[in-house]
């Protein structure tokens, strides 16, 4: 049983902890998230570069009465150089870690989406 546990909890790329966190998350957290709070982390071996231009977040969500899609442009906050553990049997990966949030352009449409789903 903990060699199964280990081997789930090292093959997911959203952390446990967070998913217990968003297994409570409902409509009234959504609305309550200010566009500036948006962030996404992704992570690259290292020699690879994130090309932020081109970088963005998207979503689709669809009822049997509609469909709504968005957009939302990406800026850098940051980026750190680190190490990613690959496990037991693989050495550690030196990776680049890149902290993108919102573009400032696009907080109008995160409070549109917000809007819509408050329609809902």
């Amino acid at each position: 049983m903990l060699c199964l546990l280990l081997a789930v909890a090292g093959c997911t790329s959203v952390p446990l902890a967070t998913m217990a966190k968003l297994s409570t998350f409902d409509w009234q957290d959504f609305n309550a998230l200010s566009a500036d709070e948006i962030q996404v982390k992704i992570t690259v071996p290292q020699g690879f570069e994130l090309n932020i231009e081109h970088s963005w977040l998207g979503f689709e969500l669809s009822s049997q009465h509609s469909e709504h899609q968005g957009r939302f442009n990406l800026q850098q906050v940051s980026t750190a150089a680190s190490t990613m553990d690959r496990g037991f049997f693989a050495d550690d990966q030196e990776v680049s870690v890149y902290t993108l949030q919102l573009h400032p352009d696009s907080h109008g449409d995160f409070s549109a989406l917000q809007g819509y789903l408050g329609h809902l």
